[in-house]
């Protein structure tokens, strides 16, 4: 079983990117970070927890095949405060939290 858990992992991290201006807060590098870590030893480990492993594939496979966005498609193109998609970006990046850190 957790050799098969093992391999779905794997095709979900392909199509799930890390953000590089998020080092150490993106959600993609959490997720690689937990799963390295349980499964010590490949597909071939066998002391991990297939019920819990097996709901988080459950829950991550929609977000990552962006089934919400599909079903819940949005009208705008800004966000609550007036910025678009790129401009929240910039604003969690690292760079900028620095930035505002230090102001």
């Amino acid at each position: 079983m957790s050799q098969k858990l093992f391999r779905e992992f794997i095709v979900l991290f392909k199509d799930w990117p890390v953000d590089a201006t998020k080092r150490g807060r993106c959600l993609g590098e959490h997720l690689r970070k937990n799963f390295t870590q349980s499964f010590k030893k490949g597909e071939f480990s066998d002391d991990i927890d297939v019920a819990h492993w097996t709901k988080v594939l459950k829950d991550l496979k929609p977000i990552a095949n962006n089934e919400y966005v599909s079903k819940y498609p949005r009208f705008l193109s800004t966000a609550s405060l007036g910025l678009s998609k790129d401009q929240c970006k910039i604003t969690l990046s690292n760079q900028a939290k620095k930035y505002m850190y230090n102001e």
